[in-house]
């Protein structure tokens, strides 16, 4: 599984973007006819206030081509050179173990998917956000957006579900904080794997875990991010008109360069040559977002379990 998820836009994939918040640059919406998310601009600030302003911000367009393609120090990225697939299945991340994904659940919500007699609620999406512990601000943002069910226009007991995936912690304080906010709410699933950004892959291949074992029978699933929101309009429109099976949406990245110098912006990202020695990662689909059929959520739980963690 990878964990370059949703770190790299492509430019070409980008037309106006428009800041959002209360400060300018809180999210940025991609100005399309089709676009369904909006992200936030500035990753390590809190959540806006959501409203949408009218003017066009060219300055927080994103630009791509600002990753670094020379480490300092370090190799050059051969991003001319063509890739086979024979490439990818090298490197010393095919030695990672893989993660059979058995953690025991502390928190997890009923009667999301289901009524309290066991029937089915007919679910269109089910919506798993991934957040982090501390994110309470974010989550409250969500349960009085798109993560209410009451914004989502539906009528016949149709119904958008939302739930959170969290890790846990080793301060007592904070999980008591969690176990409370997940008894007043509802919408808590947690697992016993440490809360970090390294596990943010075992997170997300919760999310479809728990898809699979308790919201099979949705249309579709969404996940996202706690700083990205979401054009609730285009999304409806999506889910109630395409079919049901073989379904992903998202922004695909291609030819995504690897980067190799630990410094700048980028650094955190780095993956060593001998760990992945191809210069460009095979196509993803972006993470802040994206949409599968659940028989899609179900099959890629399934290949997950087999599958070593990168990195």
């Amino acid at each position: 599984m990878n964990r370059t998820v949703g770190k790299f836009r492509q430019e070409r994939s980008l037309r106006s973007i428009t800041a959002v918040g209360g400060d300018q640059g809180r999210f940025v919406i991609v100005s399309s006819a089709n676009a369904m998310i909006l992200q936030r601009g500035n990753r390590e600030s809190l959540l806006g206030d959501g409203v949408v302003e009218n003017n066009n911000h060219a300055g927080w367009r994103r630009n791509m081509t600002g990753m670094p393609r020379l480490g300092r120090g370090e190799e050059r990225l051969d991003n001319e050179k063509e890739q086979s697939w024979d490439t990818y299945k090298r490197g010393n991340y095919l030695l990672e173990p893989t993660d059979p994904h058995i953690y025991t659940r502390m928190n997890t919500p009923r009667n999301v998917c289901f009524d309290q007699q066991g029937r089915q609620y007919r679910v269109p999406m089910i919506i798993f956000v991934t957040s982090a512990l501390g994110n309470l601000k974010r989550r409250d943002h969500i349960r009085v957006t798109y993560g209410s069910n009451q914004a989502w226009k539906i009528l016949n007991h149709t119904l958008v579900r939302t739930v959170f995936m969290l890790g846990t912690t080793n301060d007592p304080v904070l999980q008591s904080k969690i176990n409370a906010e997940a008894s007043i709410y509802g919408d808590i699933v947690q697992e016993d794997f440490i809360d970090s950004y390294l596990n943010l892959t075992r997170k997300t291949v919760m999310g479809f875990k728990w898809v699979t074992e308790h919201c099979r029978h949705g249309k579709f699933a969404m996940k996202i991010d706690d700083d990205t929101m979401l054009n609730k309009a285009r999304i409806l429109e999506f889910i109630l008109q395409a079919p049901s099976r073989g379904v992903v949406i998202g922004n695909v990245n291609l030819d995504m360069p690897v980067v190799r110098s630990r410094y700048g912006e980028w650094g955190k990202y780095r993956i060593s040559k001998n760990f992945y020695p191809a210069s460009k990662y095979p196509p993803y689909l972006s993470g802040p977002a994206f949409i599968m059929s659940t028989d899609l959520v179900e099959a890629t739980f399934r290949a997950a379990l087999t599958t070593p963690l990168f990195p």
